[in-house]
């Protein structure tokens, strides 16, 4: 083709259709909240229980060490290491901080200044916005499960020098922290698309998790039934957690509903998100 002379002339490309249309909201979203004030005070603050259990695995393979090892008896196998890692009370409130950290105002914010028309006025869906806002608080969630959990299990095995982990647990602990994160990661989503003030997110997103708790205890008084137990957020996520690991139950009651509530209100909650960007954009 020879040289074109100046003046305007017909486009000879082509529009294709990438399925990772979704990454600009990815990387933009990972900056900007990395950029935050305190952002490094609350991940070193996040990190604390892995410094902690790391410690606790160097003790219990250590017989120099036996006298300390009643303390660190709860994870004495994998298994037990992946539970008590996940459903420790300080992992679920470091997992709280974290989503409203990253997600309180991923939808919020674009509310409050009408952008997300603009996003949806690209060649993007909203199934693109929506995976591109996930993936943001997914990535910081992740950071401190599926990473730190993953690096426990390698340094047993350098600590002791045996391979003890078996292909149903590997699997389970890639995929528990994976379905554990987006139940989290649904619930900020949910939270942050009902409100432009981001004050009212984070206090929707704490009672959600804090105020279901007291109401589970107060029905199963009344009732005299543990399965009123189901109520509370985290009794689902303790419950979920024995069922995928095979540990003892958090309360007198079946595992497998808990994992069908979990699974249910992350599908419940993306769907409602995906209904409430349907209605700003109309």
């Amino acid at each position: 083709m020879g040289i074109r002379q100046k003046g305007y002339h017909r486009w000879e490309g082509e529009l294709t259709d990438s399925p990772l249309r979704w990454l600009p909201i990815f990387f933009n979203g990972i900056r900007s909240v990395f950029k935050k004030r305190r952002a490094k005070l609350l991940f070193a603050f996040c990190s604390i229980l892995f410094l902690v259990f790391l410690g606790a695995i160097y003790i219990s393979t250590k017989e120099e060490l036996k006298m300390l090892s009643d303390l660190v008896r709860v994870i004495q196998s994998d298994a037990a290491i992946f539970y008590h890692f996940y459903i420790n009370p300080f992992m679920v409130f470091s997992l709280i901080l974290l989503a409203i950290f990253s997600g309180s105002d991923l939808i919020s914010r674009d509310i409050q200044f009408q952008s997300i028309t603009l996003y949806l006025s690209k060649p993007i869906s909203r199934w693109d916005y929506l995976v591109g806002k996930y993936s943001i608080v997914l990535f910081y969630l992740l950071l401190y499960t599926l990473l730190p959990g993953t690096l426990l299990i390698l340094a047993k095995i350098i600590f002791t020098g045996k391979i003890t982990i078996s292909l149903y647990l590997l699997l389970a602990a890639v995929i528990f922290p994976i379905v554990y994160c987006l139940f989290f990661a649904a619930t900020i989503l949910l939270c942050s698309s009902l409100s432009q003030n981001n004050r009212f997110v984070i206090l929707l997103f704490i009672l959600f998790f804090f105020a279901t708790q007291p109401l589970a205890e107060i029905l199963r008084e009344i009732f005299k039934s543990h399965y009123f137990k189901y109520i509370g957020i985290t009794n689902n996520l303790q419950q979920f957690g024995a069922l995928v690991f095979h540990q003892e139950p958090a309360f007198k009651a079946p595992l497998w509903p808990s994992a069908v509530i979990v699974i249910c209100l992350t599908l419940l909650f993306t769907y409602l998100i995906h209904l409430r960007l349907k209605r700003i954009e109309v």
